[in-house]
C-alpha cells in the first residue's frame, strides 16, 4: 500500500498535536496509521491507543435500535506494541483492565501509551 492512498492521511501540517487518541481499524493499515499520527505529533508528544482485547471483528447491523453497518476490530496488546515499535515510537506503558459490566460491554480493554521521540525519527 502506498501511503499517499491511505485512508489514514490527515490534512494537518507536521507537529501540531501533543496528544491523540486512536482506535485503529483495519489491521492492514495499523502501522501506516501510527506513522501518520506520529507525523502530526509534536516531538515528545504522547499517543494513547485504546482498544478491546481479542482477535475477532464484531459486526453490528443494529445498535441502540438503529440500523447500522459497523465493524469493531479487537486487538492484542502485543500486536499494538509491535506496530508501535515498527512505527518507531517509544513505548511508555501498557495497561489491561477488566470491564465494568454495569456500564460497558463485557470485554477486556487495552491501553498502550507511546511517545514520539524528541529527535526527527
Amino acid at each position: 500500500m502506498r501511503l499517499q492512498q491511505s485512508p489514514w492521511l490527515f490534512n494537518f501540517s507536521h507537529r501540531q498535536f501533543d496528544i491523540r487518541l486512536h482506535h485503529p481499524q483495519p489491521r492492514e493499515y495499523g502501522v501506516d496509521a501510527l506513522r501518520e499520527m506520529k507525523r502530526l505529533l509534536k516531538p515528545g508528544g504522547v499517543l494513547l491507543l485504546a482498544f478491546h482485547i481479542g482477535d475477532e471483528i464484531k459486526h453490528l447491523d443494529e445498535w441502540w435500535g438503529k440500523s447500522v453497518n459497523l465493524d469493531f476490530a479487537f486487538y492484542r496488546p502485543a500486536e499494538m506494541e509491535a506496530w508501535s515499535r515498527e512505527a518507531r515510537y517509544e513505548l511508555e506503558e501498557t495497561l489491561v483492565r477488566d470491564p465494568n459490566p454495569a456500564v460497558e460491554v463485557a470485554t477486556q480493554r487495552g491501553y498502550v501509551f507511546v511517545k514520539k521521540p524528541m529527535n526527527k525519527v
